[in-house]
C-alpha cells in the first residue's frame, strides 16, 4: 500500500499498483466470476444477463435506455438483443410514433429466465458485500464516485 509521501515523491510507480490495473484486474475476476453463475444457472452471456435484467426490473424499456444506464456498447446492445429475440427471451417493437426507437419487453420465458436467474445473482452480490464492514460498503461507493468524477479529467499535470 502507498502512502501519501510514496505517491508523491514516485516517478516511476509499478503497473501492479496503477490504479486501472487493480480495477480492471477485479472488473476481469468479477466478471469471470457472474459468466460462471449465469452460465450454470440459466445457460446466458453476461450481455444476455444485463439487458433481461435491465428490461425485467424496469429500469430500461428501449435499447436506448440499456445503451445509457449500463456499460453496454450499442453495437454489443444491437446483437444481443438480437440473439434475445431469436432466442425467445425477449420482444421488440417500433412504435409508429418514432421508428428509430426500439422497444423491448421480456417474453414469458424471458420473464421465467430473469426470475430463475435473479436470487443467484443477488445472492453473489450478498456473499460479495459480506467481505465489507458497513463502514467499508459505505466507503468504497464514495470512494466509486469520487472516482468516476476523477475519470472525467482529461489533463493531469506533473
Amino acid at each position: 500500500m502507498l502512502s501519501d509521501a510514496d505517491l508523491e515523491a514516485s516517478t516511476d510507480l509499478e503497473l501492479t499498483q496503477f490504479l486501472t490495473y487493480r480495477v480492471v484486474k477485479l472488473h476481469n475476476a468479477l466478471n469471470a466470476q457472474a459468466v460462471a453463475v449465469l452460465d450454470r444457472v440459466a445457460g446466458i452471456t453476461l450481455a444476455q444477463w444485463r439487458i433481461i435484467a435491465l428490461v425485467g426490473s424496469g429500469t430500461a424499456k428501449t435499447a436506448r435506455d440499456i445503451a445509457q444506464k449500463s456499460t453496454i456498447a450499442p453495437a454489443v446492445t444491437s446483437r444481443t438483443t438480437r440473439v434475445l429475440e431469436e432466442d425467445g427471451l425477449v420482444s421488440t417493437r417500433r412504435p409508429s410514433a418514432d421508428r428509430r426507437v426500439l422497444e423491448l419487453t421480456l417474453t414469458v420465458k424471458g420473464r421465467q429466465v430473469y426470475e430463475q436467474t435473479l436470487p443467484h445473482m443477488q445472492a453473489r452480490q450478498r456473499a460479495l458485500l459480506s467481505m465489507l464492514s458497513t463502514a467499508e460498503r459505505d466507503m468504497i461507493l464514495g470512494i466509486f464516485d469520487k472516482l468516476e468524477l476523477a475519470a472525467m479529467r482529461r489533463e493531469f499535470h506533473e
